[in-house]
């Protein structure tokens, strides 16, 4: 993402031109606060406005679990026996088999000629991501965090590339 951020901003610096998402000159705002917070309001009513907009918060929220979950690997590798280092390595590589996964199994799923299934898909992998969550959760040995682990990291790519 952010390799293809920099390049469009780059083509756009090459392209020239004046680039404004919206007409600032008519808003007029009492301090920093006040424009921020109008700010927000404006982005907030535009992204509600749109049919697409539940998916920026799909995508907010798979990311926050995402984070989140990579504090608690560090947790679930000090417990129980065996090498801590060694347990959170194999936690991270079964993040990467379920991030590797996910995503080929939701595009089998979906089309992009029917975006419902794709807003669909979307929702399923959420839900998959909260199954892998509680999993982890109620997981007694290290096999089953490593399962569950998978799930989780599975729903939250597929969300992340579909949204």
């Amino acid at each position: 993402d952010s390799c293809t951020f920099l390049v469009s901003a780059y083509v756009l610096y090459i392209m020239g031109g004046t680039w404004l998402a919206t007409d600032q000159s008519s808003k007029e705002y009492d301090s920093f606060l006040g424009q921020l917070k109008g700010m927000t309001q404006e982005g907030v009513q535009y992204i509600r406005g749109q049919f697409w907009g539940p998916l920026v918060f799909l995508k907010l929220s798979g990311a926050i679990i995402f984070g989140a979950s990579d504090v608690l690997n560090v947790s679930f590798s000090e417990r129980g026996e065996g090498v801590p280092a060694a347990k959170l390595g194999a936690l991270f590589a079964f993040v990467g088999v379920g991030c590797t996964w996910g995503p080929f199994v939701s595009d089998a799923l979906t089309s992009m000629s029917r975006v419902s299934t794709v807003q669909l898909a979307c929702v399923v992998s959420l839900g998959v991501e909260a199954v892998g969550c509680l999993g982890m959760g109620f997981s007694s040995n290290f096999g089953w965090v490593c399962f569950w682990t998978m799930i989780r990291s599975s729903g939250s790519a597929a969300v992340w590339i579909d949204s």
